[in-house]
């Protein structure tokens, strides 16, 4: 598989989206008040030509990052989007809610 490369723009956005589903409380694709994957990358001023998204919420696990690349691997849906070779570029946010739960957002896009 190509190398993904890591873009700070794609990383924010997907910062932002995990930081809203841990204080607003929803755990979904689609922002009730931005939309979703596309409508958000395209807020941030990326121009994405293919995009996706994988998330994760995560309570009590002492590593959470491998806990989520597990999950994703095991979920058809989300190990599609890590193995599309189409994507070029990736990023990735985290938010650490006050009760401990880790909320992860990683997104992809091609230009």
């Amino acid at each position: 598989m190509p190398v993904l490369k890591w873009n700070p723009k794609i990383a924010d956005a997907a910062r932002s989206h995990s930081r809203r589903m841990a204080t607003k409380r929803f755990f979904s694709h689609e922002d009730p008040q931005f939309g979703g994957p596309g409508n958000r990358l395209s807020a941030a001023g990326i121009a994405w030509r293919l995009c996706g998204e994988n998330i994760f919420e995560e309570y009590g696990e002492s590593d959470p990052v491998q806990s989520a690349v597990r999950g994703w691997m095991h979920s058809a849906g989300h190990r599609k989007n890590i193995l599309t070779r189409g994507f070029t570029h990736t990023g990735l946010g985290v938010a650490i809610g006050h009760d401990g739960t880790y909320t992860i957002t990683q997104m992809f896009a091609a230009f």
